[in-house]
């Protein structure tokens, strides 16, 4: 053995040594996150939310007291009202742009925002409280933040007027704000069970603060690592779908004592909820409520530039009967206001473009003060089906005219009137034939070559019907008939 040869080896063994040591630390990293993350979710409906909130007072001598003894009052109020159900922390914002997120402009990105403030990765809930001087008293507003689903909530305001009365009404915002959290489980056909956040202890509390029959939800889809964390650009909203807390009844009783909710499946999709849960995938359902008296659908294209779609007919069907109930057309900006009913702010909205049914869009109306849907442009579809219509009616039209004409020719030629035939003779000819339709519903199909693929697929099967009436009706031979009649009149 060479000199060195011992010590080399012995030092590979120690690299090697610390190396697996490395691996065995991540791998039990890993595991441990893993298994927490489970144990998370296995104890969903039994554990309290864990709820933060960041206040930001103003530096005026009216709230100065209350920059001190408002977090022990907001806990004391918030314990008083949800009790079991909430782990509530307090304590002064940590910048001072929480103000912009409770105001017009959109609220900082919740990725951004727990790469900045990691901490917020074990709550469910940040409420961000501010108060801003306004007279006759001050302006208080809470936005929530449902850290699990990356979601930002409306902003609820109020008034204070009296500097005594601040933690009352601050008690009552964050109340307001608070929206209801669940994990969606198994889906059965139109209803699925939604397992929800500290539902055991709400159903323990009482009644009131479990969700009751026809409490809305939006689904939210989370994609996450091996530790049960988010992924970037990896949390969605399930469009057009919204879940409704189903009336009572056994099934929903037995639910309820698990902690958990039925829901029917309200969605303008064929399988919205074909994602299963897995620990890489999460599907929550967060509770909506409208803000709003109304809210502005504008339908576009799909098509580049989302041309809006004007003059598209917007329906509703009644929960009595299946008859759909007009409630306008869209105008030159693709836009029709929706009013929210005292009792349902779900609406079924259907749209139609002439006789043809585009969507079925299920809006939750004034929980958003506007939203967009991209449909297919049906625009060329609906002038392709005029154009065509229009042509088999000059098919039915021709065919009659030559048997008329043939007629009319034969009748002339039995009287002797060769004249008057040889005209009718020339109107026969003039007739479009067989040949003429074809070239012109090919030259007027290559018009549509630019609509979307839907609408081609539609406009291509409308051509091909015409095609097949005019298939049925070939030229009858009526003017070699009548030629060879007017030559045989011939003196």
């Amino acid at each position: 053995m060479r000199p060195g040869s011992v010590s080399s080896i012995a030092s590979g063994i120690g690299i090697l040594s610390v190396n697996v040591f490395h691996v065995a630390v991540v791998l039990l990293s890993l595991v441990t996150g893993a298994l927490m993350a489970a144990d998370e979710i296995e104890q969903w409906e039994a554990r309290p939310y864990r709820v933060l909130i960041w206040h930001r007072l103003p530096h005026v001598p009216d709230l100065e007291g209350w920059q001190v003894t408002l977090p022990a009052a907001l806990a004391q109020g918030l314990h008083a009202r949800f009790g079991s159900t909430w782990d509530c922390h307090v304590e002064s914002a940590p910048e001072s742009q929480v103000d912009d997120w409770c105001g017009p402009s959109a609220p900082v990105d919740p990725g951004e925002l727990l790469q900045k403030f990691p901490q917020l990765a074990k709550f469910d809930k940040l409420m961000v409280l501010t108060v801003q001087p306004e007279l006759p008293g001050f302006r208080l507003a809470v936005r929530e933040l449902d850290v699990a689903a990356w979601q930002w909530g409306p902003i609820h305001r109020g008034l204070v007027r009296q500097n005594e009365t601040l933690a009352r009404r601050a008690v009552v915002a964050v109340q307001r704000a608070f929206l209801r959290l669940g994990r969606i489980g198994r889906v059965r056909g139109q209803q699925a069970e939604v397992r929800l956040r500290a539902g055991l202890l709400a159903r323990e509390a009482g009644s009131d603060q479990f969700p009751a029959a026809g409490t809305l939800f939006h689904v939210r889809i989370r994609l996450n690592d091996r530790l049960g964390r988010a992924l970037p650009q990896g949390v969605s909203d399930v469009s057009w779908t919204v879940l409704r807390a189903a009336a009572a009844g056994p099934s929903q009783e037995i639910s309820a004592s698990q902690g958990r909710v039925l829901c029917d499946v309200v969605s303008g999709l064929r399988n919205p909820l074909r994602l299963r849960s897995t620990q890489q995938v999460a599907r929550f359902a967060l509770e909506v409520r409208p803000t709003h008296r109304t809210t502005r659908l504008q339908l576009l294209a799909e098509t580049e530039g989302n041309r809006p779609l004007e003059g598209y007919g917007v329906f509703v069907r009644p929960d009595v009967g299946d008859t759909l109930v007009p409630l306008g057309t869209t105008n030159w900006q693709g836009m029709i206001r929706l009013t929210r009913g005292d009792e349902h702010p779900l609406e079924v909205i259907y749209v139609k473009n002439g006789s043809r049914l585009l969507a079925r869009l299920p809006i939750v109306v004034g929980a958003e003060s506007q939203m967009r849907a991209l449909l297919s442009d049906d625009d060329p579809r609906l002038e392709a089906e005029g154009f065509l219509r229009g042509v088999q009616e000059h098919i039915i039209d021709t065919l009659a005219r030559r048997k008329v004409l043939s007629a009319r020719i034969r009748l002339r030629l039995d009287e002797g009137r060769v004249a008057e035939a040889q005209a009718l003779f020339d109107e026969l000819q003039d007739l479009p034939t067989h040949d003429d339709f074809l070239r012109i519903m090919q030259d007027r199909q290559r018009e549509y070559l630019r609509a979307d693929r839907a609408a081609q697929a539609r406009i291509e099967q409308l051509f091909d019907v015409t095609r097949q009436v005019l298939s049925q009706h070939p030229d009858g031979g009526e003017v070699e008939e009548a030629r060879r009649l007017l030559k045989g009149a011939q003196p």
